[in-house]
């Protein structure tokens, strides 16, 4: 008789290392403590049958490892006997964040625009692989995607090019797309008609309104400016640009931040106006706690503030029916020019659409 009959035949391995330790970290997550036997048993009926105990406690010790790496979550191990006095070892699953931080960091990955679906589902996906068994995270719960929205695929490369060039004190080069009737972003042109190129030095990331943002100086400008990230293109460190540190034009971020709601590069100012009771609210949402309030006759109130001029107007705007602007008196003047120009511009075109019908 062959020799070679009598030997088991040779267990094939028809799983990954990575696919492993995503099964073992499925268990971990759906229990609150697990011995190496259990995860054993459980592979039973599986593809992952013919795992050891031995590979099982390795692939345990790497996600342990990495769970300390990334800060995601920890693994911590108990030592008990079971009855026959033998020692057994318990692995317990613990992730770094609570359900209901879990449930801010979805939400608040739900409002940033300008990321496609397929890139959204699987930052979701890792996420929820990460999220106790127990938390309840669907894609049908979680509001503020847009299935058309249109990606620049190269939004996170930029972004880590961007955040180079920030430690590096370099200038970044780039060209700067529009939108066209066809619903296509292309670059902006010079006269010439060539792809316009822009440098500037990049300060900070922000996101503001659910969009990325860059808080840069142009070169040979000396004030500051605010980009959409997500509609830059083709950005690259301009190493033959000398280096700038330009942190100083930024002293305090949330403060900026706070007077420019619209992301509008340009002066800030002093403005006052009057407001409803009722526009509190809106009033500590847009501009924060920093405003002063004082009573101004029954039922309103006067509001002083330091904010973006331009993103005054707009917001003035928005608020018209409430918000009466009364300084400073240039903005109070192209307010009331705005709303002239709007009424006659809904009259003019209103008077034609209904000559035709």
């Amino acid at each position: 008789m062959d020799e070679t009959t009598n030997k088991k035949p040779h267990s094939e391995k028809n799983w990954t290392d990575a696919e492993l330790d995503g099964y073992i970290l499925d268990i971990l997550r759906g229990n609150k403590s697990v011995k190496v036997s259990d995860i054993k048993a459980r592979t039973q009926n599986t593809r992952f049958n013919n795992v050891s105990p031995a590979a099982i406690r390795r692939h345990i010790d790497n996600l342990q490892q990495f769970g300390e790496l990334t800060g995601f979550f920890t693994i911590s191990k108990s030592t008990e006997k079971d009855i026959s006095s033998k020692k057994q070892i318990s692995y317990t699953y613990e992730s770094a964040l609570t359900k209901s931080e879990f449930r801010l960091l979805f939400e608040a990955f739900s409002r940033i625009k300008g990321v496609s679906k397929k890139k959204r589902d699987k930052i979701i996906n890792f996420i929820n692989n990460l999220t106790p068994k127990d938390f309840i995270s669907s894609l049908d719960y979680i509001n503020g995607f847009r299935e058309d929205t249109e990606e620049n695929e190269n939004l996170f490369k930029h972004l880590a090019i961007i955040s180079k060039a920030i430690k590096n004190k370099t200038a970044v080069r780039f060209r700067y797309n529009d939108y066209h009737s066809d619903k296509k972003q292309y670059p902006r042109k010079n006269s010439d008609g060539q792809d316009k190129l822009y440098v500037a030095y990049p300060i900070k990331t922000v996101v503001s309104l659910g969009r990325y943002y860059l808080i840069c100086r142009h070169l040979n400008h000396d004030n500051i400016s605010h980009i959409r990230i997500d509609r830059m293109n083709r950005v690259v460190e301009a190493m033959d640009i000398p280096k700038n540190d330009n942190s100083s034009l930024l002293p305090d971020l949330p403060k900026h931040l706070a007077e420019h709601i619209y992301m509008f590069a340009g002066e800030t100012i002093s403005a006052e106006f009057i407001i409803p009771e009722k526009l509190l609210n809106d009033v500590f949402d847009w501009f924060g706690k920093e405003v002063l309030i004082r009573p101004f006759d029954k039922g309103r109130f006067k509001v002083s503030v330091r904010v973006n001029e331009k993103a005054m107007l707009y917001w003035a705007l928005q608020y018209c029916e409430s918000v009466i602007v009364t300084s400073p008196p240039k903005l109070v003047m192209a307010i009331t020019d705005r709303l002239k120009t709007a009424e006659i511009t809904y009259y003019e075109v209103l008077s034609k659409e209904k000559l035709k019908s």
